[in-house]
Parts: C-alpha cells; sequence; structure tokens
C-alpha cells in the first residue's frame, strides 16, 4: 500500500526484536540445563556440585533469569496477537536489550 512504507518497517523491526528475544531466551534455557546436568555430574569435595550451597545459589539464578526471559517473549507474543502496538512497540526493544545482553553470560 503506497504510504505505509515507515509503519511496515516499524512492525517488521517489531516481530525481529521478537524474534531476538525467542533465541536468546532459548540460549538461555538451553544453557541454564547444561549448567544442572553438569553439576549433577561433576564432584568436588566429595559431594556432586549440585550439592554445594554456592553452585545451587548460582544455578538458581540461572533459572529464574531463564524463566523470566521466557515469561517475557510470551506476553509480548501475546501483546502482538492482541494488537497492543503501544506495548508490543515499547516492550520488545527493552525486552530485546536486556535479555540478549544477558544470554551469553
Amino acid at each position: 500500500e503506497p504510504g505505509r512504507g515507515v509503519r511496515t518497517i516499524v512492525e517488521m523491526v517489531v516481530h525481529t526484536r521478537l524474534d531476538c528475544v525467542i533465541g536468546s531466551s532459548a540460549l538461555m534455557r538451553l544453557s541454564a540445563q547444561m549448567a544442572f546436568h553438569h553439576a549433577t555430574e561433576r564432584w568436588a569435595f566429595g559431594r556432586p556440585l549440585l550439592q554445594q550451597p554456592l553452585m545451587r545459589h548460582v544455578l538458581a539464578d540461572l533459572a529464574l533469569e531463564s524463566e523470566a526471559a521466557m515469561a517475557s517473549w510470551l506476553r509480548l507474543a501475546r501483546a502482538l496477537d492482541q494488537q497492543e502496538a503501544d506495548l508490543a512497540r515499547i516492550a520488545t526493544a527493552i525486552s530485546k536489550y536486556y535479555v540478549c545482553k544477558r544470554a551469553p553470560r
């Protein structure tokens, strides 16, 4: 449609940002699962790493952050489905920044 070029590009950017949040969230979840598996198999000081208090705190932080990222993209997807344009446009940018920044850690 003539005259909808910029609006179409903005909509595409919102969807691309959501895709980035979903991918980074999946990476966070996979990393948390691998860390849990490693902690159950590895022993230190005569006990599995999973039984070490500090390791349990680290793994709990990983799990919490992973679940928060997943809840974030689920809410963003619902906002896009229900035509909540203002929320979707602003929240996807914020979520993409935060989740993509936290994923590699």
